[in-house]
């Protein structure tokens, strides 16, 4: 999950497929679901990744975010356990079509493993050619949308003595903030360990302002920290690089 456009809501993006003895699902071009408005109504925004790297080659088998080149936008990266030759055999979706936005890449959808022989119970091998995996990263190009990033920092370790005791994790994992622009709406954000299968997403927070050009009131904002006393736990003196 991540706010790749900067508008302030949480889109979905999403590699890879099912691997089973049987097949290979290969119908995952990169998908990136674009949140509608913060309504849980999401479209496939299928011009983000166009022109971008051939994910329907790839076995996605790990998926992290972040903002790598310290543009304020999130970025992707993605690593396959194996590739396809390109024009590898493929079959249609065993539900193709359905009348969804995705139908055009059901049509290419199982790469078939291994057949089954005259006797049901034994299947033949086929043993296709696999590619050693890749590493895949993709810039996001941006646009006009605002947006601030900070990281969260743990006492543990930091504080120990006779006043306090550092209890919050220096990850500050299980952390959730509540940022809230001075005149757009509220969003929450998690600091999330484990946050992608067999992946990290970065731990900064980004948080997407749109047009709005003005960080919360009195530049602070409440968080909840795992182990801290909520009373206590504000971000104060904000400051977002691009406004």
């Amino acid at each position: 999950m991540a706010d790749y456009d900067n508008d302030g809501d949480t889109d979905i993006v999403y590699h890879g497929g099912w691997e089973y003895p049987l097949f290979w699902d290969e119908s995952n071009p990169g998908v990136i679901l674009n949140n509608q408005g913060c309504s849980a109504s999401f479209i496939w925004d299928n011009a983000a990744l166009a022109g971008s790297t051939n994910h329907l080659d790839r076995n996605v088998e790990g998926l992290a975010t972040g903002d790598f080149n310290e543009d304020g936008f999130v970025d992707v990266v993605t690593v396959s356990s194996f590739d396809l030759p390109p024009g590898t055999l493929r079959i249609p979706e065993f539900s193709y079509p359905m009348g969804s936005p995705f139908d055009p890449v059901g049509a290419v959808g199982f790469v078939p493993a291994s057949v089954p022989t005259a006797d049901p119970n034994i299947f033949f091998w086929l043993d296709l050619t696999r590619l050693p995996g890749t590493l895949s990263v993709e810039i996001n190009s941006g646009n006009a949308n605002h947006w601030a990033a900070f990281d969260l920092m743990g006492t543990v370790g930091l504080v120990d003595n006779q006043v306090s005791a550092g209890r919050v994790n220096r990850d500050a994992i299980g952390a959730i903030v509540r940022f809230t622009p001075a005149s757009g709406p509220s969003s929450l954000i998690p600091v999330l360990g484990g946050s992608s299968y067999a992946s990290q997403n970065s731990l900064t927070v980004q948080a997407g302002l749109g047009a709005v050009t003005s960080l919360p009131r009195k530049r602070s904002c409440p968080l909840r920290l795992p182990g801290a006393d909520p009373r206590l736990s504000r971000l104060r003196n904000l400051a977002a690089p691009d406004i």
